[in-house]
């Protein structure tokens, strides 16, 4: 008869201890979640910014077709990668 109690406690402790874990777990799980893509979309951003403005430079460094010679060539389109790809 006594033990029955005592059993009966140690469930109802495991299952509060359970829901506990469950819900801290879903609740960290969706903060690290939604944290993450924050920071992903800020970095994107950052890159297109930086994307952006690198092919406004590059672009108006191009050479017109009624402008003679000049022209920055296969080393200006390298550079250009080389600052998208931020290296």
């Amino acid at each position: 008869m006594r033990y029955k109690i005592t059993y009966r406690l140690i469930s109802y402790f495991s299952a509060v201890l359970l829901l506990f874990a469950v819900t801290i777990g879903l609740l960290f799980g969706t903060q690290f979640t939604h944290h993450t893509a924050e920071i992903y979309e800020e970095e994107l951003k950052s890159q297109a910014v930086s994307i952006a403005d690198t092919l406004s430079v590059f672009l108006q460094k191009q050479p017109q077709p009624h402008r003679p010679g000049g022209g920055q060539g296969f080393g200006a389109y390298l550079r250009f990668i080389d600052d998208i790809s931020m290296a």
